[in-house]
């Protein structure tokens, strides 16, 4: 097609089959004929002398050696063409049967005279000349004969070839080694490069045009390294028209012709896709911040990522190759390398593989977490393996200072005053936390400020005696009022800050609830990662619970002071009533019974009986006030007591009448048996004993009126204690609030003492009390607050 026109071939074939076909070459045949024919031709001349001229001398040796020299000169250079070691053999038969054919003639010319007597040797000139004729004209004929051959069988494999290449997704050229001429191209270059194969006919090296301009030296050098016969390999950007976005792959050979170097080929393939595969693996494998590599399955490294080299400080020469176990990064111990052996070895197998290995970096050593991932093929087998690690040592640390932050506050709970906690938390702040300037400041109510009560040192030496913080000064009263922590990373920055010149930059102010607030400061800027500030949180919510309960125990301790006064001044009370009226009764009860005796039985009869009763009443009302002073008494020593089996004990020592007690208890409770005990029984008295029809006893009196001598008491177990209620008329809501007052009855002749004793109870356990009405409108007592046992233990305290 022209000059090196699209898919035409140019020039020689360079890959022509080896000469050496046969144990006789034909080429050699044909140099042994026609050197034969020049020496016959030269000894014919050799008696060619005299006075002949010079001329006659010349043409004579043209024709007698000439044209077996024209014959030997042409079979030369046409064996350094292209023309392959069969084609010989006709180029032979050629020249032969020219030579023969010519003699024959000639023999057919004279035969008459040989016929005659006449020598052959008569007719050797004419022999050697037209030998010689016949020769040329034959090797012409069989050379033309060979090309043609030739020229037709390249012709049907170049049109298959040319089909092959055509479809070629590379594209395939071959210039002249010096880059003057194009000698082949496929259509793909005009796809891949973006350029017309007729520019590139114009001018060959205008495919450097088609090169991105940061790839055109490096192309320029790898062309003249073709061009000396060095092989080519190398990745360029090409395609102006798509802005140099696509990728190229070119391998070029030198093609050598005799031992010349003749032209250079090769191919240019598109990789775009492929770059842009590689691309996303780097982005993955490169610019992660985990160690990530490449393992065959017996533990060489293969690769390894920029990130685990960049962390030991070392480079690929240093590592690929070698056994990852014996690699600069498990150096640390041989308990180390045994482990990441093991891990492979286990990947090896099929099975991922995980560890938590310290390695060796090159600024110290990391707890990394190491996992091997098998790589398996379509069969099952392991082809790869891929090792990771996760630098871990941050999260380890955390995890230990939240363990050491549990003991913490174990000791923040066991603190006995706030500044005891403040110590604890201050400490743990610069030990644990390793934030060393850092303040607790608690409220004082008296001053209305914020003083500041326990520092560390490095705060003290930094600060010195820092003063209370009122209304007016600064971030820290503002984080006391308001209840939310600031967070600075730099507090010079900050208008509220109470001191303008502080060293301080960074700075965590956390509030403590209504006791005051947690201050830690640091000199640098942004001093507080995520970590830091979550810790410091947490340890301040620990603070803050802790001063909660110092003075919850505070209240509680003062209350259990006073209630201890009070129980005291009750028992003296009911000490002194008792003593006070029981002697008067003593003796009136003597008295009565003198009184009895010298009376005629008939006239002191209805009176004295009325005395009797009247003493017997004063007598329980003083057993109810010694009950009601001891019922207030805090319990400090509970039991564990079954409540259905104490229920139907203390029924039993109930005057029941025609009454009915139904149970679903099941659970156990702490509680004092014997108050649980009253407790019960003055329940079950307050159902029962007003509608019963035996006799009124005091117990009687003492009950508010629902009940009736066939009432149906029901007790059961509450999700946080126990009720007990009945089906008599019930308790009106309006009096509901004032049942529980010493002396409230409803009864004439009730002293009103039976529910508040239940009242005081129910207190003293820590319990709360609450009447209501029951499912069919009777009254309903429901004590809450009660701390069940199930399953239930022996006598054993909480």
């Amino acid at each position: 097609m022209g000059k090196g026109g699209r898919g035409t071939k140019r020039g020689p074939d360079h890959t022509r089959p080896d000469r050496q076909s046969g144990p006789v070459r034909p080429d050699y045949v044909l140099y042994a004929v026609a050197a034969t024919y020049a020496a016959t031709g030269a000894a014919a001349m050799a008696g060619v002398g005299g006075a002949v001229p010079i001329y006659e001398v010349l043409f004579e040796g043209f024709m007698h050696v000439g044209l077996a020299v024209v014959v030997l000169a042409g079979a030369y250079y046409l064996r350094r063409s292209e023309l392959p070691q069969e084609m010989w053999w006709s180029v032979l038969g050629g020249y032969v049967s020219g030579i023969v054919f010519l003699s024959v003639l000639l023999t057919w010319a004279n035969l008459s005279p040989l016929l005659s007597g006449a020598p052959i040797t008569s007719l050797w000139d004419d022999f050697v000349f037209f030998g010689n004729l016949g020769g040329l004209f034959g090797f012409v004929t069989g050379v033309s004969h060979a090309r043609s051959r030739y020229n037709r069988h390249l012709r049907q494999n170049l049109e298959a070839s040319n089909e092959l290449v055509e479809s070629a997704e590379e594209a395939l050229w071959m210039f002249r080694a010096d880059w003057s001429e194009l000698l082949y191209i496929n259509s793909a270059y005009e796809e891949i490069h973006g350029q017309p194969i007729e520019r590139l006919e114009a001018e060959p090296e205008a495919v450097l045009e088609t090169v991105h301009p940061d790839d055109r030296q490096r192309t320029r050098a790898a062309m003249d390294q073709l061009s000396n016969g060095e092989p080519i390999d190398i990745e360029i950007r090409v395609n102006a028209e798509e802005g140099f976005g696509r990728w190229v792959w070119v391998k070029g050979q030198p093609v050598y012709r005799d031992g010349d170097l003749y032209a250079v080929s090769g191919l240019a393939r598109d990789i775009t896709d492929r770059k842009e595969r590689q691309r996303r693996f780097e982005a993955i494998f490169n610019q992660t911040y985990q160690f990530t590599g490449l393992l065959s399955p017996d533990g060489t490294l293969l690769e390894a990522n920029d990130t685990a080299l960049a962390f030991g400080g070392i480079t690929r020469d240093d590592v690929i190759g070698e056994k990852v176990w014996d690699a600069y990064w498990f150096r640390v111990s041989e308990d180390v390398r045994e482990r990441a052996k093991e891990a492979v070895k286990q990947a090896a197998d099929g099975e991922f593989a995980r560890e938590e290995l310290e390695v060796q970096g090159a600024d110290g050593t990391v707890i990394i977490d190491f996992s091997v991932r098998p790589v398996t093929d379509e069969d099952g087998e392991v082809t790869l393996l891929v090792p990771e690690g996760r630098d871990i040592t941050q999260l380890k640390n955390h995890e230990r200072r939240v363990v050491e932050l549990h003991e913490t506050t174990r000791r923040l709970f066991r603190a006995e005053t706030k500044t005891e906690a403040a110590e604890v938390a201050t400490s743990a702040a610069r030990d644990l936390l390793e934030l060393s300037l850092n303040t607790v400041a608690l409220y004082d109510s008296t001053e209305n400020a914020l003083r500041p009560v326990v520092s560390t040192p490095e705060a003290e030496e930094l600060f010195g005696d820092m003063g209370p913080m009122g209304p007016e000064d600064g971030i820290g009263w503002i984080v006391f009022e308001t209840g939310e922590p600031k967070i600075y990373d730099d507090v010079s920055q900050v208008p509220e800050r109470s001191n303008p010149e502080t060293p301080v930059r960074s700075e965590m102010v956390l509030p403590l609830g209504n006791h005051g607030v947690f201050m830690i400061g640091a000199t640098e800027e942004a001093a507080f990662d995520e970590q830091a500030e979550s810790l410091a949180k947490l340890l301040t919510t620990n603070l803050e619970a802790a001063l909660d309960r110092i003075e919850q125990q505070r209240d509680l301790e003062a209350r259990r002071r006073e209630l201890e006064r009070q129980n005291e001044r009750l028992d003296e009370f009911a000490g002194v009533v008792s003593h006070d009226l029981r002697n008067p009764l003593t003796v009136a009860k003597g008295r009565l019974e003198l009184m009895d005796a010298e009376s005629d039985e008939d006239e002191a009869d209805e009176n004295v009986t009325a005395a009797r009763d009247a003493l017997d009443r004063m007598e329980a009302l003083i057993d109810d006030l010694l009950e009601l002073a001891r019922a207030g008494e805090v319990v400090d020593d509970p039991d564990c007591v079954d409540l259905a089996g104490h229920a139907e004990t203390c029924w039993g020592n109930v005057e029941t009448d025609g009454a009915t007690l139904e149970s679903d208890l099941t659970n156990a409770v702490w509680a004092d048996e014997n108050r649980l005990a009253q407790l019960f029984e003055n329940l079950f008295r307050n159902a029962v004993e007003h509608g019963s029809t035996s006799p009124p006893s005091q117990a009687q009196e003492d009950t508010v009126e629902h009940g009736g001598d066939d009432v149906t008491i029901r007790v059961g177990d509450l999700d946080d204690g126990f009720y007990i209620e009945d089906d008599g008329p019930g308790i009106p809501p309006e009096e509901r609030d004032d049942i529980f007052e010493a002396g409230y009855t409803t009864a004439a002749d009730g002293n009103g003492f039976g529910l508040s004793i239940v009242q005081k109870i129910v207190e003293a356990q820590g319990w709360t009390i609450d009447v209501t009405e029951s499912e069919s409108g009777g009254a309903r007592f429901e004590i809450r607050g009660v701390k069940a046992v199930t399953p239930h233990p022996t006598n054993e305290t909480p």
